[in-house]
């Protein structure tokens, strides 16, 4: 889905001329102006209909397990891939929240992973958890079914698909609420952006491996009106037929398409929340302060012709 999406991006990007942006940003910033600069940075070269709606950003963190040193980063996404559990029962259900309960969990990388660490000058396998910072209007959920494990072969280094995780993830259709895995702040004076989707569609996988098998669609249909919900089908290949929701929880669900339900009013309502943010804290999110933070936590500004803006210093 992402390599789709990011197809889709370009063929729609409005910016032609990409310019060139660092996208080193000095740590001493608060964790809210340094997901602002990342973003007012990506945007300088991306602006599309898939960067309105498809695109979430998340906060990943990585600490030295020698010296404890922090370094936090944030990334743009179009799609969460969500480790699917081992459960020692296949007939026990495993609910969606559990899946984005492993995901936002701390893991330790491994050797042919290490992290330098800025602070040791060496390679260590360094403490990796990840957190949502925005979720986007179009939520893609990838349900990793399909592990991996490398090993040596004829003396080089191989990494092979394992077989196919069939347990059944139980995931709502009416109301998937993620408010308590969203990080991004409330929009100051206004109302608090809801992170609450409905099922829109699932793509299911039929197969035992990862290089083959069948694949086949359930999708729900529009109204009349748009903001209106139809009814359920179901497509494999040129077959087409009326079905149920319920029908497309099995252990085949692949990649789960949901949309946000209960928004804002704000016309600002691009970027996961993160255009209606910017403006309630006074940044302009085609502006980029030229601002530094040295190695002592002073904040040296440069002024600029007009009014000045700033952002958090949270």
């Amino acid at each position: 889905c992402a390599v789709l999406l990011d197809g889709l991006h370009e063929d729609c990007n409005k910016i032609k001329q990409k310019p060139y942006v660092d996208m080193e940003i000095n740590g001493q910033h608060s964790e809210a102006r340094r997901a602002i600069l990342t973003w007012q940075k990506h945007i300088k070269r991306h602006d599309s209909i898939i960067v309105d709606h498809f695109q979430g950003m998340h906060k990943s963190h990585l600490t030295c397990v020698e010296c404890s040193y922090l370094s936090t980063k944030f990334d743009v996404y179009s799609c969460i891939s969500l480790p699917v559990p081992i459960v020692t029962s296949n007939s026990r259900r495993i609910p969606l929240k559990s899946c984005f309960d492993e995901f936002i969990s701390s893991e330790q990388l491994d050797t042919d992973n290490a992290w330098f660490c800025p602070k040791c000058k060496e390679h260590v396998r360094a403490k990796k958890r990840i957190n949502l910072w925005t979720t986007p209007d179009i939520l893609i959920l990838h349900l990793k079914r399909f592990g991996s494990h490398t090993g040596v072969s004829n003396g080089r280094k191989q990494t092979r698909i394992g077989s196919k995780i069939t347990s059944v993830v139980d995931f709502p259709i009416e109301k998937l609420d993620l408010t308590d895995y969203v990080l991004l702040p409330d929009a100051e004076g206004g109302k608090k952006r809801e992170n609450k989707y409905r099922l829109m569609g699932v793509a299911e996988h039929q197969g035992g491996t990862a290089n083959s098998g069948h694949y086949t669609a359930t999708v729900r249909s529009r109204g009349k009106d748009p903001n209106s919900i139809g009814s359920w089908y179901r497509f494999n290949d040129g077959s087409v037929g009326a079905t149920l929701a319920d029908a497309a929880i099995t252990g085949g669900a692949y990649v789960l398409f949901y949309e946000r339900i209960g928004a804002t009013n704000s016309k600002l309502n691009r970027w996961g929340g993160m255009e209606e943010y910017m403006h309630s804290v006074g940044v302009d999110p085609y502006v980029e302060e030229k601002d530094e933070v040295d190695d002592d936590g002073f904040t040296q500004v440069t002024k600029k012709s007009g009014k000045k803006r700033h952002g958090p210093r949270r």
